[in-house]
């Protein structure tokens, strides 16, 4: 055994690596054979390790695995045809599970059967070209990322109206994971100016769970950053229920000596001190709260 070492040792030029070896046997109670048997399993294991999220992605548009082609546009002309796999797809949304189950899906992994019409859950008649190139690619990101692939939107260019797009189809597909990244994502967009237009859409969906952190997150955003006359005015375009939430939060703030403010000025409010931001989030975490019992 100490001769199949020597041997080993002049083989092997790695100074370093042969000091590890030796160090390894000399405080190991295992015989040498065995030693060297674990050291070329853990090697091998090292040099085989894969990322289970890449090997998932790779498998999105693969024709050869795929049992499912998925029509994705409102003509034959303009439509892209997308190879997926029904477990896939349905085990990550309850709708589409549920039209697995029911054969909706058929066999259309045939270059000769007719594609599954997907787009069909979002065509509308009335769509621009540009509003059905945004569903398209929507669509095709709501697929993806039912492989793991979210470099889409993650994307620097990623832009608001196709996450707005991106988070309708997922909450009609009722894929909750997807609404609450896609609503995390869109928290990273907002600004003064597009502030309205993200406020307005996220109302739609105040009753909706996985949209709740997205509309509380507006809340605070709008009562720091939004000049408290431009903040009433938006509240008119709200449903009465988020309007009354943000009226009376306003009130209450900027109204008890917190903040000495008139709400009917037009000019900029003064900075929040670290202290009233502080009471402001307070305020927030027990409506979010109130709001909370009140629907158990």
């Amino acid at each position: 055994m100490k001769g199949q070492w020597n041997n080993m040792k002049h083989s092997i030029h790695d100074d370093e690596r042969r000091m590890k070896l030796e160090k390894r046997i000399q405080t190991s109670k295992k015989g040498f054979c065995e030693i060297v048997l674990d050291w070329r399993e853990n090697d091998f294991m090292k040099k085989n390790q894969y990322d289970s999220s890449k090997l998932l992605a790779s498998l999105f548009n693969d024709i050869t695995s795929s049992d499912l082609k998925c029509s994705i546009g409102d003509s034959s002309e303009s439509a892209c045809i997308i190879h997926v796999h029904k477990h896939v797809i349905s085990a990550l949304s309850p709708v589409l599970r549920v039209l697995y189950e029911n054969d909706a899906f058929s066999d259309t992994s045939s270059s000769k059967d007719t594609p599954f019409d997907i787009y069909g859950f979002v065509r509308d008649s009335k769509d621009s070209e540009e509003q059905q190139e945004l569903k398209r690619k929507a669509l095709l990101i709501v697929l993806k990322s039912c492989y793991s692939n979210v470099e889409d939107l993650t994307s620097s260019h990623m832009n608001v109206d196709l996450l707005f797009q991106i988070i309708l189809i997922s909450l009609q597909f009722q894929m909750e994971w997807l609404t609450l990244f896609c609503c995390q994502i869109l928290l990273q967009h907002v600004t003064p100016s597009n502030y309205k237009s993200i406020l307005i859409f996220a109302s739609q969906f105040d009753d909706v769970e996985s949209c709740q952190y997205l509309i509380e997150y507006l809340i605070t955003y709008g009562l720091k950053y939004i000049a408290p006359s431009e903040l009433a005015c938006h509240c008119k375009d709200l449903p009465l229920l988020l309007s009354s939430r943000l009226t009376s939060l306003q009130e209450s703030i900027f109204g008890k000596g917190m903040v000495n403010w008139n709400l009917n000025t037009d000019s900029p409010p003064p900075p929040l001190p670290k202290e009233q931001d502080l009471y402001l989030r307070a305020v927030l975490f027990q409506v979010a709260s109130e709001k909370s019992s009140f629907r158990r």
